[in-house]
């Protein structure tokens, strides 16, 4: 399965993105389904807000909440619990809580991003 991050959301509704071109790019390739994990779709809604206003945040919850192809990614307490420890892991790295929680995820699914810190950090953990 496919998630997207925060980072391509963002670049995808914010026309004036430095990556909006290949936000656009990438979604026009993408198979669906296309998993959307709550914690993005928090953390996306709260940049769109604070960048762009309440019009393209609620053009954004609506394109995606009403979309038979994408799927809300919804965090058990299980997981939870697993993103917790590793978050404690990480500490020292200083990530934020959504992408440890997309690093979780990416071990048993493609995360695309354009955060370069989460690429690198999923790409050596993919190489262990």
């Amino acid at each position: 399965m496919i998630i997207p991050d925060s980072s391509f959301w963002v670049s995808l509704f914010d026309e004036s993105d430095s990556y909006h071109a290949q936000a656009r790019t990438i979604a026009g390739t993408l198979i669906p389904p296309i998993w959307l994990h709550e914690y993005v779709l928090i953390e996306t809604a709260t940049v769109l807000a604070k960048r762009q206003g309440k019009e393209v945040t609620a053009k954004f919850i609506l394109a995606l909440v009403n979309n038979r192809d994408v799927i809300l990614f919804p965090v058990s307490k299980e997981v939870l619990t697993h993103i917790t420890k590793r978050y404690l892991t990480l500490i020292d790295k200083n990530p934020s809580f959504v992408d440890v929680a997309l690093i979780h995820a990416s071990e048993e699914h493609e995360i695309i991003t354009f955060d370069k810190d989460l690429d690198k950090e999923i790409k050596s953990l993919k190489k262990k």
